[in-house]
């Protein structure tokens, strides 16, 4: 397990910059909460963040990373999902970032990635800023969504897919749980 200092978000749009603040030492934490709306500015992303502009947020905050994704730009299978309001608008933003990326010294690679490789990660890297489906998370300790959870691998329902970015800091072997 690696250490993290918890970061609540501050709005229903930025988990993935929580993320970045959770990854981050005390005081850059304070120099980007001391700046979030220049970084969001100067981001071009608003309140519509994808995981690219992530990356080039940590490479300002020389964090070392790379960007493992299954997906080389905007996935159009989002363009009808609420979530994404502004798609159209993105997708020129987000395929310039990646176009962009290797010449910023952006790290991407298009792959997918399994449970055995995020564990290697974590014991050999540290800490993981993942995006994933909201639907498939659940907490042990307050149980909020773990019955849907569980009555949708159950009756195999597929929820609809709603981006959102948490940090894995440990794996539990015993439990088998990050």
């Amino acid at each position: 397990e690696h250490p993290l200092v918890h970061v609540s978000q501050r709005y229903d749009w930025d988990c993935g910059l929580a993320c970045i603040l959770m990854v981050l030492n005390r005081r850059e934490r304070q120099t980007f909460l001391s700046n979030f709306r220049q970084i969001c500015d100067e981001g071009q992303f608003g309140e519509s963040t994808w995981t690219i502009d992530l990356c080039y947020i940590l490479k300002d905050f020389n964090v070392p990373h790379k960007y493992l994704t299954t997906m080389l730009g905007a996935n159009p299978r989002h363009r009808g999902n609420n979530y994404y309001k502004s798609y159209t608008l993105d997708m020129v933003r987000v395929n310039d970032k990646f176009r962009h990326a290797e010449e910023n010294g952006i790290d991407v690679k298009q792959c997918a990635v399994n449970y055995r490789f995020l564990i290697d990660h974590l014991g050999t890297y540290g800490n993981i800023i993942l995006l994933t489906s909201a639907s498939l998370l659940y907490c042990d300790l307050c149980k909020l969504n773990k019955l849907p959870c569980e009555l949708r691998s159950c009756l195999s329902i597929t929820p609809s897919y709603m981006g959102h970015y948490i940090v894995l800091c440990g794996y539990n072997k015993r439990l088998q749980k990050f």
